[in-house]
């Protein structure tokens, strides 16, 4: 998809240079090394980004009561910790070569999505908001063309390298292009959320796995609906009913985390049942958001607790954050 023009400002050209060098630099560092230097980066930022702090602990606060205050703490460190790894694992999605990531991400149930991928039938790829989302796109991307809907970051030039790493696609900037071309055989078509969506209608015709990420605070009422996740109202899009429903498509979880013991990235595919979307808006949100607080408990500490899940609120109830 190519691109607006968009001349940025010169403390965004700062941040996007000195940020992609970050990047780079830490994409060529071995993964204990990038965690270790991920800790770091997490704990910094614990103690330097207090609004974001709050937000975290206001989120395990709210999803886990049961925990003691101490444990809580526990967890936002542990969450940010993360975070850092997040960070530097983004850059590592973004330049690394398909051997690196390969030899990086062991993934469970491949020949199984490649066998379903070569039916021809469409499927909504469902990617929650772990420890690298981009990453598993990326290792999607190096067996089967895929679009991938996504929020635009506010930095045009993050933007621009985005697509230039990910879809081949150059930008009107020649050094973005020079730092972000396009690494390994790949085929990622990134499209904006804030568009119209009929790219993604196509896309679903066509049989093209679509990437979707669906835990994010809803901010269009009018495609959205409160489903419980954690015991607490959370506005959930419901794009997922309106997209199935259209193409008939198979929802397939991608669900990627960071496992210690075997110190390597883990992904799994995994094809939900037929009937997991049932055509009612707000049942398939609920059963998503059960589906999804099930994966977080298994590890609450990788999940991006950072983001104001919590901002919409249902009429007359005062705001969390």
């Amino acid at each position: 998809m190519a691109h607006r023009p968009t001349e940025p400002t010169l403390k965004q050209k700062i941040y996007a240079l000195s940020g992609s060098l970050v990047w780079y630099c830490a994409s060529l560092l071995p993964l204990r090394m990038r965690w270790l230097l991920g800790d770091a980066l997490g704990t910094a930022l614990y103690w330097l980004v207090a609004a974001r702090r709050k937000v975290v602990k206001r989120n395990i606060e709210l999803c886990f009561p049961e925990k003691p205050n101490t444990e809580q703490k526990r967890l936002a460190r542990a969450v940010f910790r993360n975070a850092g790894r997040g960070i530097l694992g983004w850059g590592f999605a973004l330049f690394a070569s398909p051997r690196r990531i390969q030899q990086e991400v062991r993934w469970l149930g491949r020949d199984s999505f490649q066998a379903f991928v070569k039916l021809k039938r469409p499927v909504i790829l469902l990617c929650p908001h772990f420890v690298s989302p981009m990453l598993t796109l990326r290792t999607i991307g190096a067996v089967t063309p895929v679009v991938s809907m996504y929020r635009p970051p506010r930095n045009p030039l993050i933007d621009m390298g985005y697509h230039s790493a990910l879809t081949g696609i150059e930008s009107n900037n020649h050094l973005i292009n020079r730092i972000y071309r396009k690494r390994g055989s790949h085929e990622i078509d990134m499209i904006s959320s804030h568009g119209n969506m009929r790219p993604f209608y196509k896309a679903l015709q066509r049989a093209t796995p679509f990437f979707y990420l669906p835990d994010q605070n809803a901010n269009k009422p009018n495609h959205a609906t409160f489903a419980p996740f954690f015991g607490v109202p959370a506005a959930t899009f419901t794009s997922l009913t309106r997209f199935a429903k259209f193409s008939n498509a198979r929802i397939m979880l991608c669900h990627t985390v960071m496992s210690e013991k075997h110190r390597r990235y883990e992904m799994r595919t995994e094809l939900l049942p037929e009937d997991f979307i049932s055509g009612d808006p707000h049942a398939d949100a609920v059963r998503l958001n059960q589906m999804l607080e099930s994966l977080v408990r298994e590890t609450p500490d990788q999940y991006f607790w950072l983001h104001k899940r919590f901002a919409g609120r249902p009429a007359g109830e005062p705001p969390i954050y």
